[in-house]
């Protein structure tokens, strides 16, 4: 934006107005300044923008509190795709292990049956690939920040749907790792106790790789999964707070969605 000359009562008049303040209302742990997040925020929709492009904010307001709902949104769909593409290398290593051991020291031997074989090998397969497909469909429907000529006509209603859809898909994600986890047995009580030394190594290698695999997924869940439901809130709460906004000044008329929407 190209710097303009204000007089001293219009540059007064800026720095007192409650846009000013709407920020540290919303958000106690933020500086009062230029939200510079917006303007270095990647332009991922290469689509240029096919609405009118003046300003229809008619309010500073108004205006900052959709630049909040902007910034939560990516800051939530942001942290989502970090942890899809960590979620998906992590899945992928667990795979590529246990298909070396049933190619290898778990295709003969040990203490199963070959029908137990099969059972255990059907299970772990067909728990990653529906693990892998839960992720996929997360990172499908991740939420893209919009173009700087089109922030101001974001349907916010229709971001909050995609957040929605975006948040119960990750929340079933680590719920389903957490119990994969917790159900997975290690390849050394898969095959039993009973085997020769180059095997048992084999087989406690693997148990390492893996035991690391799922300690990695573990805190993603615990730690990733607590930031992302505080994110979520707070994407929901400056919804709420645009939408509280734009009804008083057009009563009947909210353009954000209840959260049963």
């Amino acid at each position: 934006m190209a710097p303009t000359t204000r007089s001293k009562a219009s540059l007064k008049t800026i720095l007192f107005s409650p846009a000013k303040l709407i920020r540290k209302k919303l958000r106690t742990n933020v500086k009062l300044q230029t939200n510079s997040r917006l303007f270095l925020a990647s332009t991922t929709d290469e689509l240029s923008c096919t609405h009118n492009v003046s300003d229809t904010c008619t309010t500073s307001e108004e205006r900052e509190l959709r630049d909040l709902c902007i910034e939560d949104a990516a800051s939530y769909s942001e942290l989502a795709e970090i942890n899809g593409q960590e979620i998906h290398r992590l899945l992928s290593n667990c795979e590529s292990i246990w298909t070396v051991l049933w190619r290898g020291p778990l295709a003969r031997g040990g203490a199963l049956t070959s029908s137990q074989r099969n059972a255990h090998k059907s299970f772990h397969e067909n728990l990653l690939l529906k693990l892998k497909a839960t992720n996929t469909e997360m990172m499908e429907v991740l939420w893209r920040k919009p173009r700087m000529s089109c922030r101001q006509h974001l349907d916010i209603g229709e971001t909050r749907r995609q957040i929605n859809n975006m948040h119960s898909i990750t929340t079933l994600l680590f719920e389903e790792l957490l119990k994969y986890i917790e159900r997975c047995p290690s390849p050394v009580n898969v095959y039993g106790t009973r085997c020769n030394l180059t095997t048992r190594e084999r087989l406690t290698e693997a148990n390492c790789r893996l035991d690391q695999a799922k300690e990695k997924l573990r805190k993603i869940c615990v730690r990733d999964g607590q930031r992302l439901e505080t994110q979520f809130h707070q994407f929901i709460a400056s919804c709420d707070a645009l939408n509280e906004f734009l009804s008083g000044i057009s009563p009947g008329n909210s353009l954000v969605l209840n959260m049963e929407e």
